[in-house]
């Protein structure tokens, strides 16, 4: 520990290596190679009182030289009740009809919802989301998920 002013943060980073690829919509059964895509995306997490923490994440794309800024507050009172809020701010790159087709669109995202208890061997999670792409598109919506702990 270099500080225990220290101790209630914590660093992370991540690499990612992702391949995309998709037939070509022809009659022949034609592949296009895949387009691969690193992300970069390090990450700072701080841990406030009453289980409650914070983590700050910037994703960066240097293929496309894309950057978001990503932000989560969460809040656990119970080892199986979570409550969480998020957004995320910047760049993308989407691929619109050709394989090297690119373009840059500024974005911003939120989302929030809440898991709970539902029996010993189940929880639930609702989550509500909204995405708007700029000129490209803006999506919402929600989910409900069952997990099951074993």
């Amino acid at each position: 520990m270099l500080h225990s002013s220290l101790a209630s943060l914590e660093v992370s980073a991540s690499y990612k290596r992702l391949a995309y690829g998709y037939k070509a919509r022809t009659s022949a059964t034609l592949f296009i190679p895949s387009q691969e895509i690193d992300v970069l995306a390090p990450s700072l997490t701080y841990y406030l009182p009453y289980n409650l923490w914070l983590t700050e994440k910037l994703l960066y794309i240097p293929q496309t030289g894309s950057i978001t800024l990503s932000s989560r507050l969460t809040w656990r009172p119970t080892d199986r009740l979570e409550a969480y809020a998020s957004g995320a701010f910047g760049t993308s790159g989407e691929r619109i009809l050709a394989f090297q087709d690119f373009t840059r669109a500024e974005s911003r995202s939120y989302q929030g919802g809440v898991i709970f208890p539902i029996t010993e061997s189940f929880s639930g999670e609702i989550s509500a989301f909204y995405e708007d792409r700029g000129f490209l598109y803006i999506r919402r919506g929600g989910s409900f998920n069952l997990i099951w702990h074993f």
